[in-house]
């Protein structure tokens, strides 16, 4: 725990150095929607051996604050503080239930739910693309951002892992869950890819604003902290946004 303080102080450390050299620096709102997916050693294992399972994904809120420090115009570092809903497992007919042959197959869905605090840290990149001109109404000027980092994430509140048999796929829609086991790992870690096109805004708005495209993937997930590899889950989120920043 004292490590991660540290570890955290040295970065928002560097960040405000970085600051004072920086041309450009801005402060926004990032919200959204994200997809996701939980995954699992034996889950993987068992849609590759039956074509009846598939991989269940969750949909969610994701959104917070985001900020960007810009040098030469060119490059810069994009350090933000996220909420997102987390989660996913897998979903099919069955026709046995721990070891029991059913009578008639059943459709089952296994979902773990997580809401997360991320904290992602972004190289990104400002690639000018030119205006858009709409004749008497001025021109619109764009630019794309390609975005590359890590992000550290803590799970907030009670984690849910459920597990719902039922003959009607609709019938499993919004089930409850058990809590998770408070010998899990809490903190994950995962790599980050984004894509965002931005253009100025009004003089009356914000400075930018941005629709932006993201994916992480974890390398280090949540589970049980005896590590067994078939429990190790590894959350994949898909993302997409709108920002908006005021520059500085």
């Amino acid at each position: 725990m004292r490590l991660r303080i540290v570890s955290i102080t040295c970065v928002l450390f560097g960040i405000v150095v970085l600051s004072a050299s920086a041309i450009e620096a801005g402060v926004g709102v990032r919200m959204g929607w994200n997809f996701g997916s939980s995954r699992t050693e034996a889950g993987d294992l068992q849609a590759t051996e039956d074509d009846a399972i598939t991989v269940h994904r969750r949909s969610g809120f994701t959104g917070g604050l985001t900020s960007r420090i810009m040098f030469a115009d060119l490059i810069g570092i994009q350090p933000e503080i996220l909420f997102t809903q987390m989660g996913g497992g897998y979903k099919g007919e069955v026709d046995e239930w721990f070891g029991e042959e059913l009578d008639e197959p059943f459709f089952v869905v296994s979902e773990d739910r997580f809401n997360v605090l991320s904290l992602p840290l972004l190289a990104t990149a400002k690639i000018n693309l030119g205006s858009i001109d709409f004749d008497d109404d001025g021109v619109m000027p764009l630019s794309l951002h390609p975005q590359a980092g890590v992000s550290v994430e803590t799970i907030l509140g009670e984690p849910v892992s459920s597990t719902e048999l039922a003959a009607d796929p609709d019938s499993v829609q919004g089930i409850d869950g058990d809590p998770i086991s408070d010998d899990w790992r809490s903190t994950a870690y995962s790599y980050v890819l984004g894509l965002a096109i931005e253009t100025p805004g009004t003089d009356d708005g914000p400075s930018v604003a941005s629709l932006a495209l993201r994916y992480s993937e974890q390398f280090s997930g949540f589970g049980p902290d005896d590590f067994t590899e078939n429990n190790q889950r590894t959350l994949r989120n898909f993302s997409i946004s709108i920002n908006i920043m005021y520059i500085l």
